[in-house]
């Protein structure tokens, strides 16, 4: 039976948003190109170009370079489809949400419901008990509006904040029918199990021969309040960023936490005015992880490291491929063992 036409363009544009099937497509088109010769009169190439950035295959770079823009082809594959009609939850949530992350909230009562469902019971367990801050920062890991989602969230009933505003929690009976403990009453939250905080990202250091320290605390909306949970200083947290060198081209960036990354500084160690910084969904396509909690250990590919100097000479925590998971390692140790190159790659913060 025929693929419904309303639903045959996605397995398209999943292979153009795909790097390798994109090289395919293009060897096999510039040859039959070759073999007849054929070429775009100039009079009508940018009109061309212009058309197929329109149809959000194509987009102009920080350089002004035309590129693919292989990230709008993934948000085509997250759209709702005009013909799909969800009948649960799931596929609400697989609709409007890409990445653990809202990307829309639906404009329907129904969904939207079901939506906000989703997002209390993955932000906050029956444990909780959290402050106006904590509840954001939580919030902040799936939405990037997390206060216009704290305020959907107590509209809704599905969180009940104190008459004050200093305490947030779940609802009396929401989702599990059950009263939450408040106050001193209120349990500790549960702790990780050692599988938990060690897989991925310690099991991998370890297995370069790191001696390696976990740290597991709340989640966290910055870096200062991470430094402050692991109980140390802004300088001795590493950052790592994911830097696309070209397409399908990336390297790790660790820079300390006290420290401004250099876009220029970092295109003259590479060697090329052409880098750029991924989105989270390609981020986490790159490396395995989400935003937040990418680290060069245990990654899904193993790429390229340079590190900032200023990050050398102490013991250092790094992401652990989780978030509110931190590993302590010995900074020089670590980058040996990730064969890192090592050079002037950050300003002062008020640079």
């Amino acid at each position: 039976m025929a693929e419904p036409a309303a639903e045959s363009w996605r397995p398209v544009i999943a292979a153009l948003a795909n790097a390798e099937q994109r090289l395919l497509l293009a060897e096999v088109i510039a040859d039959e190109a070759r073999r007849g010769d054929a070429t775009v009169p100039a009079r009508r190439r940018e009109k061309g170009l212009a058309q197929l950035a329109s149809a959000g295959l194509l987009a102009v770079d920080d350089d002004g370079e035309w590129r693919v823009d292989a990230s709008g082809l993934r948000s085509l594959l997250s759209a709702p489809s005009a013909t799909a009609r969800p009948s649960s939850g799931e596929e609400v949530v697989d609709r409007f949400v890409r990445d653990g992350r809202i990307h829309t909230f639906p404009a329907k009562p129904a969904q939207r419901a079901q939506l906000l469902d989703w997002a209390a019971r993955r932000a906050l367990s029956l444990r909780d008990v959290l402050t106006e801050p904590e509840i954001t920062g939580r919030l902040g890991q799936l939405t990037d509006d997390p206060a216009a989602l704290r305020r959907y969230l107590v509209d809704a009933n599905l969180v009940s904040r104190s008459p004050d505003g200093s305490a947030y929690r779940l609802a009396d009976g929401a989702t599990t029918g059950e009263a939450l403990p408040t106050g001193s009453d209120a349990p500790a939250a549960a702790p990780v199990s050692d599988a938990d905080q060690d897989a991925p990202a310690a099991t991998a250091a370890r297995a370069l021969g790191l001696e390696v320290a976990v740290t597991r605390h709340g989640r966290v909306s910055n870096l200062a309040e991470a430094a402050a949970a692991r109980g140390i200083e802004p300088r001795d947290l590493v950052k790592t960023l994911v830097v696309r060198r070209s397409d399908d081209d990336y390297v790790f960036v660790l820079v300390a936490g006290d420290r401004k990354f250099s876009w220029p500084k970092l295109r003259a160690v590479l060697g090329t005015n052409r880098v750029s910084m991924p989105d989270a969904a390609e981020a986490k396509d790159v490396t395995g992880y989400e935003r937040g909690t990418i680290t060069p250990f245990g990654a899904a590919r193993v790429l390229p490291v340079y590190a900032d100097r200023g990050m050398t000479g102490r013991r250092i925590s790094i992401g652990g491929g989780a978030h509110g998971v931190g590993l302590t390692v010995d900074a020089n140790a670590a980058l040996a063992a990730l064969d890192a190159t090592i050079a002037d790659l950050s300003d002062p913060p008020n640079a």
